[in-house]
């Protein structure tokens, strides 16, 4: 690769000297502007892809080895392509990345779980009086925002199909038994229809773990063994549930360790499962107490009870029962904005590799600006950067991020010695850099935007056109009639105008006037308003106009001779 197209980027494990930093526990921040297709993203994953240096002349400390640093891409949008090999303990947490290990739904599920581990966790750290808390709680106000839980869609299918879910079953006679004393349990303890729900698939989520394990132990016997162990011991077994307070009786997991020993070389598995069963009624028994609609993330008591809940919903649960039942469940918000959302994906799933990066740690996040309210892309730098810095800073450990933008309103928080510009190249296999010496920091939205973004106009596409097109109309000579004006013909075809000739010349010149009222641009707008005003629209105008001229100057005569200043010898033309 020519170096002439490689991208400097240096890092340091320290802030020294007098050079201005963002925030203490960034250590670097680089911004990367271009157009569409000008490499940004190429770049980025050239930074985190192994053995690939082809757009990047990176210089690290002074006696730093590069290995030392760990690489974490995020990006919301979907890239098309095949999956890269990473650096070692790099991670690539981006959604293209994410759904190639797992499909959409189960996906949405760990970002849900994601989110309010990293809420958790700064609410740990603020009741141990960390200072590094309470920066996520200034971002977004969790008092008008509610948590609730709620079914995946796979919890959803079993509860839509739950009259056919045990269908296959040979104990299903027994088990739609205790699915009915359930039922009648919810519904006289619980008024809230979805706890109740939620609660009845959990129950039948473990029926149907229960029931495999001795299934599996029924296929070791004899069809007249197994017929007596589900007719009579299985039956028995599930009268030992109080059904009540949807709690085992003693004597459940005493009956369940001898089906499980029937064959007498299951003993170990026995004992197992007797463990996970109970930690999973344990935490049946949490969640059925703690359940209601909705929860307040900014109540101590909410924040608590969820904190418990993450114990058994996650997906890091080594409980092999609770893990399998509780997976039907997920988190879903009341009043969370899609930009509020997009915060919490980006801490939640660069919070699910922290503890798993060696060293110092470059972040690439890839088109920062997409989905948020420009009022949130204002906050960026301010509020949003700082929370990464708290979240990845160790001790020992420095912390680098590479953004890449579309936002003028982002790079104004960002120093021109900090900004990457990235021009359209053809090659493939070349990124071309652009030398700027534009100050980007604290500069206005509008000269960024003409400056920083390759912009060919400061207006929209299409209102540039509009624009451009009517100035054409009335910038050709007076001489010509505006209806006969070649450039209005196009106008009037281009933009599908019913204008015929049986219209009236007032109703099209009303037009025109209406709609340059509408521009924004004052300069602009003033500009045509004079030109319509002037312009040839009719011979019959220009009679009417003739007329208004010779009846001003009869007025004018009149006034004069009513004055008795009337000048005698001044014919009437």
């Amino acid at each position: 690769m020519n170096s002439d197209y490689k991208i400097p980027i240096k890092f340091s494990a320290k802030n020294v000297g007098c050079n201005f930093n963002y925030y203490d526990k960034i250590d670097s921040l680089h911004c990367i502007v271009g157009e569409n297709g000008a490499g940004k993203t190429r770049l980025l994953n050239s930074i985190i892809e192994k053995n690939n240096s082809n757009f990047l002349d990176i210089s690290y400390e002074s006696g730093t080895d590069e290995s030392k640093y760990s690489v974490v891409k995020f990006s919301a949008s979907v890239e098309l392509g095949d999956s890269k090999k990473l650096r070692d303990y790099s991670f690539d947490v981006s959604t293209s990345a994410m759904l190639r290990k797992m499909n959409l739904i189960y996906l949405n599920r760990e970002d849900s779980i994601n989110q309010v581990k990293v809420i958790i966790d700064d609410f740990k750290k603020e009741k141990s009086h960390n200072k590094d808390s309470g920066k996520l709680n200034d971002l977004i106000k969790f008092s008008n925002k509610r948590l609730y839980i709620k079914l995946t869609p796979s919890g959803e299918g079993i509860y839509k199909y739950k009259k056919s879910y045990f269908s296959g079953d040979p104990l299903k006679k027994h088990l739609n038994e205790s699915l009915k004393r359930v039922e009648k349990v919810l519904e006289k303890n619980f008024q809230d229809r979805n706890s109740r729900i939620i609660i009845n698939i959990l129950i039948m989520k473990f029926f149907s773990v229960l029931t495999n394990e001795i299934i599996e132990v029924g296929m070791t016997l004899s069809d007249k063994r197994m017929e007596k162990l589900y007719s009579s011991e299985v039956s028995s077994l599930f009268e030992n549930i109080n059904y009540r307070n949807l709690f085992p009786k003693k004597s459940f997991y005493s009956d369940l360790k001898d089906i499980l020993n029937i064959n007498g070389d299951r003993e170990l598995d026995a004992d197992n499962v007797i463990k996970d069963v109970k930690y999973f009624f344990k935490n049946l028994k949490y969640f059925t107490t703690n359940i209601k609609s909705d929860y307040d993330l900014s109540d101590e008591d909410d924040k608590s009870i969820i904190e418990n809940f993450l114990g058994f919903i996650t997906s890091d649960n080594d409980n092999k029962w609770t893990q399998t039942i509780f997976s039907v469940l997920e988190f879903k918000w009341k009043g969370l904005s899609s930009g509020e959302l997009a915060l919490l994906n980006l801490f939640g799933r660069l919070n699910s590799v922290e503890n798993q990066l060696e060293n110092n740690v470059i972040v690439l996040i890839d088109e920062v600006d997409l989905g948020m309210h420009p009022e949130w892309q204002r906050k960026w730098i301010k509020y949003v950067l700082p929370i990464i810095g708290d979240m990845l800073k160790k001790e020992n450990r420095s912390v680098h991020v590479i953004l890449t933008t579309h936002s003028p309103i982002i790079l104004s928080d960002i120093l021109t010695k900090d900004v990457i510009y990235l021009s359209n190249n053809t090659s493939k296999n070349k990124l071309k850099l652009v030398k700027k010496d534009f100050k980007t920091f604290g500069q206005n939205i509008y000269s960024l935007f003409k400056n920083s973004f390759f912009l060919e106009a400061a207006k929209g596409g299409f209102s540039h056109e509009v624009i451009k097109d009517i100035l054409t109309i009335f910038g050709e000579s007076n001489d010509v009639i505006v209806r006969e004006r070649e450039s209005y013909k196009i106008f009037v075809k281009k933009y599908n105008l019913n204008f015929d000739e049986k219209i009236p010349t007032e109703k099209i010149k009303k037009f025109f006037e209406d709609f340059v009222e509408s521009i924004g641009e004052d300069i602009i707008r003033k500009h045509l308003k004079l030109q319509i005003r002037n312009a040839n629209w009719s011979e019959e105008v220009d009679q009417i106009l003739k007329y208004e001229q010779q009846i001003k100057w009869y007025q004018d005569q009149i006034k004069k001779i009513q004055e008795g200043k009337n000048d005698k010898n001044n014919d009437i033309i």
